[in-house]
């Protein structure tokens, strides 16, 4: 953990840190798995990338100040590969400390994403907390015929049912905090949700996985692997209308695997589509 690994930055009255949990190398190819490569490789050179390359993604959390409330957005991959996220020294990097957590909004269902919710000893990492997910979400995951590997089966069992009779499942747009709403942006996972900051006419959008790249802002029918974007056509719907309020409001967004950390820019419109304008 280094001292770029928190980033904050206000919305109206609500104080938010980014944090970095980790950065990981991906095969650039798994990102735009229903794209002809010749369409592909023009775009992807002009970020200086090759289809059977690698590419650097940040993982983050976000945590939310509303009064005394303290929400964390995503716990981060925890334990789950080695040398293990550094949620926990960014958290006391940012003056927090677990035990202060009141509340854990998990976004979806990857281990990337819930990594965090429990340490090596199998406890809740944050004891003092309430996490709250999409009620559909939590059903896909704990249900055992949606789970078809080893490693899959493990992460649920390790880190989503710790949480039974702790988890609040939710269903539509709802308020947890104070000028903090979870909101659906299916597609990615059958519950995959984006987490809206509002405050004094301001808006940040932590868009999770919506999006893995910005070419998929220019181009929101570019999908990823079904092991990551699970329903193509979802996610391209969910992007869609993500972008368009977006841009119709000029709203801060925070995009979970965009480097450079902590993922920040705005979508703009772009002749009859859209495109990435980094903060």
């Amino acid at each position: 953990m280094t001292t770029n690994s928190i980033y904050p930055l206000t919305v109206g009255e609500l104080q938010c840190t980014a944090l970095l949990d980790a950065l990981v190398d991906y095969h650039v190819a798994d990102l735009f798995a229903n794209v002809p490569a010749a369409l592909v490789e023009p775009e992807l050179a002009r970020y200086g990338l090759a289809l059977d390359g690698m590419l650097n993604c940040p993982y983050l959390s976000l945590l939310i100040e509303a009064g005394s409330r303290k929400v964390l957005v995503d716990t981060g991959y925890g334990d789950l590969w080695e040398p293990g996220g550094n949620l926990l020294a960014c958290l006391h990097a940012a003056g927090v400390t677990p035990e202060q957590i009141d509340t854990v909004i998990l976004t979806h269902g990857h281990g990337d994403h819930i990594g965090g919710n429990t340490g090596r000893d199998g406890r809740l990492q944050f004891p003092n907390a309430q996490w709250v997910m999409d009620k559909a979400e939590w059903a896909f995951w704990t249900a055992p015929a949606n789970v078809h590997d080893a490693f899959t089966q493990g992460v649920v069992e390790r880190k989503l049912l710790p949480l039974a009779g702790r988890v609040r499942l939710v269903e539509g747009e709802t308020e947890i905090a104070p000028g903090v709403f979870t909101v659906p942006l299916p597609g990615h996972t059958p519950g995959h949700t984006l987490v809206a900051v509002r405050s004094q006419g301001q808006e940040l959008l932590y868009a999770s996985d919506a999006m893995l790249h910005p070419l998929q802002v220019e181009h929101p029918d570019w999908c990823a692997s079904s092991y990551a974007d699970m329903d193509c056509a979802a996610v391209v719907a969910s992007r869609r209308a993500l972008y368009a309020r977006a841009a119709s409001i000029h709203a801060l967004l925070m995009a979970f695997h965009f480097n450079p950390f902590p993922g920040l820019g705005y979508i703009e419109r772009a002749g009859q589509g859209w495109r990435w304008a980094p903060r």
